[in-house]
């Protein structure tokens, strides 16, 4: 090898002399297939053969893929950026075709004047279209998936509203509806109980007191007060024969009222069954409109019970014929029986 020449495969030609073909006997190679061009890497960054014109200018540094560039965006000037990352920004629609751009120290120029990036509008257009569908597409979705969402969260607020106000109504119906149960069973019991008291209990009118006779002749002089056994009204007021009422109309009278009075006595035996005794004495007067007045028991106890209301709404039924005169007063007792 001469001296003046630089090492290396290339250059040092005459230590190559000898392998001009294959060695005798040896089979002949296969002469080499040609290498296929390399195909272009897909992505934005390594389509490399469109920056082969990458200004209109020829420049060597026009075209490499390291050329700085500068572009101009609302009177500002940014970069230097790389050509890749420029074609990089006008895919993300960061720049566009009119964006004005010059390598450096040059003038700018809009980025559609410029060979590659001018050759990848279409795709960026058509790049995008398809973003923007994309986009729509992922609102539509979203949209859909809101209202979805705002559906079931609308249907389980219903549901949940639904149920808080079903469960307490369901709660207090029932109640209402065990209360109400309840009630009817008692006033059943209540009504079979006065049925049997009132199948049970007897009560009987007094007997009419009698006039007094005239004595018989002999030694028996005395006169026949009343009769022997039972209660016996009293009247007073009134005289006979004067066209006032009598006691036999009095007796009638309250004769329409006894089966109400025994309704009031069985009720009141079945509030206090010891608050009833064998006699009930009813105290009241007759006034000149044939209606009943001053209504009251004789006993202390029972004028203040349920029992006095009852018989006095019972005797405030009757109706007299009127009259004039003095009023008649009546005492009139009722003999209470138990079976």
């Amino acid at each position: 090898m001469s001296a003046g020449r630089d090492d290396g495969i290339a250059d040092d030609a005459d230590a190559y002399a000898d392998l001009d073909g294959p060695e005798q006997g040896a089979p002949a190679q296969p002469p080499p297939r040609p290498k296929a061009a390399p195909r272009a890497a897909s992505g934005i960054a390594n389509d490399a053969d469109l920056f082969a014109d990458i200004l209109e200018e020829g420049t060597d540094k026009a075209r490499s893929l390291d050329t700085n560039w500068l572009y101009q965006q609302q009177g500002q000037v940014f970069g230097p950026v790389k050509s890749k990352e420029l074609l990089e920004m006008l895919y993300k629609a960061e720049v566009d075709a009119e964006t004005l751009i010059a390598v450096e120290d040059g003038e700018f120029a809009p980025l559609r004047r410029i060979g590659v990036f001018r050759a990848h509008l279409p795709k960026v257009q058509a790049h995008l279209a398809e973003v923007r569908e994309a986009e729509e597409q992922a609102r539509h979705v979203a949209k859909e998936r809101l209202k979805k969402r705002a559906t079931l969260i609308g249907g389980t607020v219903a549901v949940v509203v639904a149920a808080a106000i079903a469960i307490p109504w369901y709660v207090i119906s029932s109640r209402e509806a065990a209360a109400e149960a309840d009630k009817e069973a008692r006033e059943d019991a209540l009504r079979k109980e006065l049925d049997d008291l009132l199948a049970s209990v007897t009560i009987e009118p007094p007997l009419l007191a009698l006039v007094d006779e005239p004595a018989p002749t002999g030694k028996k002089s005395k006169k026949r007060r009343r009769r022997r056994g039972g209660a016996v009204a009293s009247f007073s007021g009134g005289a006979a024969k004067t066209g006032e009422l009598t006691r036999e109309e009095i007796m009638a009278g309250v004769a329409k009222a006894f089966s109400g009075f025994k309704r009031c006595i069985v009720g009141q035996m079945q509030r206090d069954p010891e608050s009833v005794s064998e006699q009930i004495v009813l105290r009241f007067s007759v006034n000149n409109a044939g209606r009943a007045q001053n209504v009251s028991l004789k006993d202390r106890f029972l004028r203040r019970s349920p029992l006095n209301a009852c018989m006095t709404q019972e005797l405030g039924k009757v109706r007299w014929r009127a009259y004039k005169g003095e009023v008649r007063n009546v005492d009139y007792p009722i003999t209470v029986g138990r079976r």
